[in-house]
């Protein structure tokens, strides 16, 4: 959507603004006075308003990019860093140059350093972050948007300023085609801030989800080690294994269950 509307600004809204003072005329003859009207009837340029809003909008999406490369670039260049044989086979296969290092320490000569099981970092609450701030700079730019601009174009300006003489009537060029222009921006403007509310929603179930799963473990590892699950394969011998609770064996082996829906 970030896309879709920077096209529709630079392909649709910029050849249809930029001759805008040219064609802003006004029914009088007095120097000056069709310039200061313009400046009355648009205190903010659109085009520049939109584009300020495109990359204050791309702003929070940009870090995000930035820190997620720069976590995994520093992730994997100290993988790769390591001493080890199944990275020198890694540099040797891409074609770099591979340096024998001596260590003291015997702990760093390892033979493997588990480069193939890299873990992929958990960028979640970043990701939360940058759609919570993307969706109040939206919903702050939309409402400016309305106060500023409204929703559609007026055909005529009445012009009030001091250097104009009374009752000066402006006729504003291209009306149709500015109002379509701003109802297609204020449609893709909603619909981003409906994705992206979208989006938070199901990031935030994702996340109660995983602390529900993270819970429910840490409460079964508690209750394995403190009562201990029975194991019918290691009963002892004098014990008779049709006394062995068979509900309370399941529950305690498959605690998992409990909290299922």
């Amino acid at each position: 959507m970030i896309m879709m509307k920077l096209m529709l600004i630079a392909l649709g809204a910029y050849p249809l603004y930029q001759d805008e003072l040219a064609a802003f005329v006004c029914n009088t003859n007095q120097p000056g006075c069709s310039s200061m009207c313009f400046d009355a009837f648009t205190a903010v340029s659109q085009v520049r308003f939109w584009l300020f809003e495109f990359l204050s909008v791309l702003l929070p999406f940009s870090v995000f990019i930035i820190c997620i490369l720069h976590n995994v670039v520093n992730e994997v260049v100290d993988v790769y860093a390591l001493p080890c044989t199944y990275c020198k086979q890694i540099k040797a296969s891409i074609g770099l140059r591979v340096t024998e290092a001596t260590f003291s320490d015997p702990t760093k000569s390892k033979v493997t350093c588990g480069a193939h099981e890299l873990a992929i970092p958990d960028f979640s609450r970043a990701y939360f972050v940058q759609l919570v701030m993307r969706i109040i700079i939206e919903i702050g730019f939309a409402i400016s948007s309305y106060h500023l601009f409204g929703f559609f174009v007026e055909k005529f300006y009445n012009c009030t300023e001091e250097i104009c003489p009374s009752n000066i009537t402006c006729f504003v060029p291209r009306t149709t085609e500015k109002s379509a222009m701003m109802i297609l921006l204020w449609a893709v403007s909603t619909f981003s801030i409906f994705l992206g509310i979208l989006d938070l929603i199901m990031v935030v179930k994702d996340f109660r989800d995983k602390l529900f799963v993270t819970s429910k473990a840490k409460i079964c590892r508690t209750r394995q080690r403190g009562g201990g699950s029975r194991d019918l394969f290691n009963f002892d011998d004098t014990e008779d294994p049709t006394s062995i609770p068979m509900t309370r064996y399941r529950k305690e082996r498959h605690c998992e269950k409990e909290f299922e829906f």
